[in-house]
């Protein structure tokens, strides 16, 4: 019953299922980029929230962006280039919000257990972190829509998740100041050379021949 011949290879998991590649690699790399963000930026360091990250890249963010390009397909299954840019602004006004809202909500109140303190996290980082995201992933969605097989989209995406991710920590971590509604500077200033970092890494995928991606 338990003889090896109802084992199969994890190779064929991922390509049977290609929900569980993305599984897999947001489990290595949010907690991996939560590492280097808390090694940069953070005084004491925290396990717990390397465990937060790698459970939410793995079981919320993982399956709800393989729901939306899934989705996005079946709408738009034509890949010329008109339309992916159209699936790449669609996901920037529909997905994306509801992603970055989710994130700072569930990972402060699963540190706080506060509800009102989870609002207030989405309230003050959810704007400036969104208009940092329509600068960069617009043109990552066109490539991803217009040059990548579906069965590998994720796992592309995934590919820039670890910059983006350390971002995320960052903006997730940042203090906010008490008598302002914004996000403390001084507890952020390396946002600025990730940011040029993931730009310049968006230019040159954009010059990269992906018909060849499998």
């Amino acid at each position: 019953m338990f003889g090896r011949n109802n084992s199969e290879p994890l190779w064929k998991i991922f390509r049977k299922h290609p929900i569980t590649r993305g599984m897999a690699s947001y489990l290595v790399i949010w907690p991996t980029a939560n590492i280097i963000q808390q090694t940069l930026c953070e005084k004491d360091f925290d396990w717990w929230k390397v465990v937060r990250f790698g459970l939410y890249g793995c079981f919320i963010t993982a399956p709800s962006l393989y729901c939306w390009v899934k989705l996005a397909t079946f709408m738009y299954p034509n890949n010329q280039l008109r339309l992916c840019m159209a699936k790449a602004l669609i996901e920037q006004i529909s997905y994306t919000p509801l992603a970055m809202c989710t994130f700072f909500y569930s990972m402060t109140w699963l540190e706080t257990f506060s509800a009102a303190e989870a609002f207030q996290e989405v309230k003050v980082k959810f704007p400036p972190t969104y208009f940092t995201a329509i600068t960069i992933w617009p043109l990552i969605g066109t490539i991803n829509f217009a040059f990548v097989p579906e069965r590998n989209r994720v796992l592309f995406t995934s590919c820039f998740s670890l910059l983006w991710t350390i971002y995320l920590g960052i903006i997730q971590g940042a203090m906010v100041d008490d008598d302002s509604p914004y996000i403390n500077a001084g507890s952020i200033t390396i946002l600025q050379k990730i940011i040029f970092i993931k730009i310049a890494l968006s230019r040159i995928i954009a010059n990269i021949d992906c018909n060849n991606i499998d």
